[in-house]
């Protein structure tokens, strides 16, 4: 086990979380629903805490650029920054290395840092948000499953939901594009919701729900967070009766209306105070379904192919039995189709359309499989319920806790998280070189006289991370002497990180700071 502050508080969770789960099965199979689906609740908000406090750094890929731009933001809540500094000629164009940062949309950020000021700036605060969201679907996925079907099948759709292994490791801000990511399918479900809300009530307050919450899907990542119009527009004009009525439209307008007032006054703030980096942005963002960037690409199967990754070998054979138990065991059928065309909609465009490919993209409409397989096992449940009934709530209990068990994958999220054994991105040694770097950042600020020098010769994408821990400007290139004679003239101090073979220049000048980095770092581990 790797040793960290928090690894008794972090067992002691999951067994609290595992003892929840545990009693909420046992009030399910007793039709305790509502005490059932309350205990699932604290269950999952403690699995989600778990997997938050996993890692005691700032994951690869993204991770770290969100923790870094949304810290930035606490002072400037409206100057989306990756670095504050710049003394050096930067490429606005690079995501990786620029200061105005408009490669994601806001909202994700701004939650990010609200949690910041609420409780410093650290790996936990930074995943709060998501932790928060991600326990917040289990109640609206269970709502949604009763509205569809019965309270039955949404328990079991929010049970299989709160034990899924590539959302928890979302939450842990490892896959997917995590914490944005999870901002975005968050707010798409609950347009979806909203949705189902509104066409068997009929009630106003949910047409100004499902505008802003699609409006908040836009504001943390892109259009595709419109899909509920697409479900909505096709019901309309599948049934007659409403295809006919002008109110219809006239329901669905004013709603896309609030999602057009919630998301484009940044759209419009963005353009006018960030002219070229925003034109930039945009363009690169629909560059993502004509072209392949950054070497995400991959066949028309490619989302079929990656249903293992996003739901577990054993619910990916059940989900087309699912799909059509969706339709047909629907208590509103018109709904239920409108939500699988969302599903067909969604896996045709990133299939066939988009060119670039990551797993993460499809899994915007995850609750609609999920309340698929919640209705289906719920079948299969009713099956077993016929044997005696003294044999009938023991085969349903195992069946469960074998199926959570499954889907949660606690030996891989051991592997990555606790013995270090595997890791996502193919890389020997990650978590354990990750914890390494962490500690040697946060020494930087005892190493260095003050945080007005700049650090040269760090490795890719490590000014980042040093940023964020010790907010200090570093670079991932010795200086040339061009760059050196520049810093030397303006009165910057640097440091460097020495690996034994710096140039002349460097090697003789005195005043600069030389870090033997492999020493610093075997010390610290020593102690």
């Amino acid at each position: 086990m790797i040793e960290t502050s928090t690894e008794t508080l972090q067992y002691f969770i999951l067994v609290f979380s595992i003892v929840f789960i545990g009693c909420s099965i046992i009030l399910f199979l007793q039709n305790r629903t509502k005490a059932a689906l309350f205990t699932l609740f604290i269950g999952s908000l403690g699995i989600h805490i778990f997997m938050a406090l996993l890692d005691p750094f700032l994951n690869d890929w993204d991770e770290r650029f969100h923790a870094l731009v949304a810290k930035n933001m606490m002072d400037n809540p409206f100057k989306p920054m990756l670095f504050t500094e710049h003394p050096l000629p930067y490429d606005y164009k690079s995501w990786t290395e620029n200061r105005i940062w408009l490669h994601k949309q806001p909202l994700f950020l701004w939650k990010i840092s609200l949690s910041y000021h609420l409780f410093g700036v650290n790996e936990f605060s930074l995943r709060l948000p998501t932790v928060i969201m991600a326990t917040l679907l289990v109640p609206v996925i269970y709502r949604m499953g009763k509205l569809l079907f019965n309270k039955e099948s949404g328990y079991l759709a929010a049970f299989f939901y709160a034990l899924s292994y590539f959302h928890l490791e979302i939450v842990a801000g490892v896959l997917g594009m995590e914490h944005n990511t999870f901002a975005f399918i968050f707010y798409v479900t609950l347009s979806l919701w909203c949705w189902i809300e509104y066409e068997i009530t009929k009630k106003k307050i949910w047409l100004i729900l499902i505008g802003l919450f699609s409006g908040f899907a836009v504001l943390n990542k892109w259009l595709v967070g419109l899909l509920v119009y697409a479900g909505w527009g096709l019901k309309i004009l599948l049934k007659k009766e409403n295809r006919n009525q002008l109110k219809s439209y006239f329901d669905l307008s004013l709603s896309f209306l609030i999602t057009l007032i919630t998301f484009l006054p940044w759209q419009i703030y963005i353009t006018l105070r960030f002219p070229l980096e925003s034109a930039y942005e945009y363009s690169y963002n629909r560059r993502h379904i004509f072209e392949v960037l950054e070497g995400h690409s991959g066949t028309i199967w490619y989302h079929f192919e990656k249903f293992p990754e996003l739901y577990g070998v054993l619910f990916t054979v059940f989900i087309p039995f699912a799909l059509f138990s969706f339709y047909y065991k629907s208590k509103h059928t018109s709904i239920a189709l409108a939500l699988l065309i969302n599903v067909a909609i969604v896996y045709i465009f990133f299939s066939f359309i988009v060119k670039t490919k990551l797993p993460a993209y499809p899994y915007l409409v995850f609750s609609i499989i999920y309340l698929s397989l919640g209705v289906l096992a719920w079948t299969g449940i009713e099956y077993i319920k016929k044997l005696p009934v003294n044999l009938s709530k023991l085969p349903a209990f195992v069946f469960l806790i074998i199926i959570g068990f499954m889907n949660f994958q606690y030996f891989k999220i051991k592997q990555v998280h606790i013995d270090g054994t595997y890791s996502h991105y193919g890389w020997d040694g990650y978590r354990k070189n990750k914890i390494a770097d962490t500690k040697f950042y946060k020494k930087l600020t005892e190493l260095l006289p003050s945080k007005d020098y700049i650090l040269f010769n760090v490795r890719k994408n490590e000014p980042v991370e040093i940023s964020f821990y010790s907010g200090i400007r570093s670079y991932d290139k010795v200086p040339s002497f061009e760059t050196y004679t520049f810093l030397k003239n303006n009165s910057y101090p640097i440091a460097i990180i020495d690996y034994g073979d710096l140039p002349d220049y460097i090697e003789k000048d005195t005043e600069i700071i030389k870090i033997n980095r492999n020493s610093e770092v075997l010390n610290e581990t020593l102690h």
